[in-house]
């Protein structure tokens, strides 16, 4: 991350419906939220600052809910914005 910025990152599930399954998404402990494939529109998860450190991680709980081998498919890391703010300065 660029110093003195505030950046703010999520994760974004790219994939097809074809799969049924749901994640549970954990950072550094934290439940973050949970991913159904092809049930809601919600296909980007933020991940707060305060949960962040110098080294996390992330961790995923995949449950197939077909008899068909399910995956979550291509997740990348996204930059959610990106600011230059007082408050960032001082890190």
């Amino acid at each position: 991350m660029p110093r003195g910025h505030d950046v703010s990152l999520g994760l974004r599930f790219e994939d097809t419906t074809a799969r049924g399954y749901r994640v549970l998404l954990f950072v550094n402990g934290w439940n973050m939220g949970q991913y159904l494939n092809g049930v809601g529109p919600q296909r980007e998860f933020v991940l707060p600052n305060g949960v962040l450190r110098d080294r996390n991680t992330l961790t995923f709980a995949v449950i197939a809910t077909e008899a068909a081998p399910g995956d979550p498919g291509k997740v990348r890391l996204v930059t959610l914005g990106n600011h230059r703010t007082g408050a960032a300065a001082g890190r």
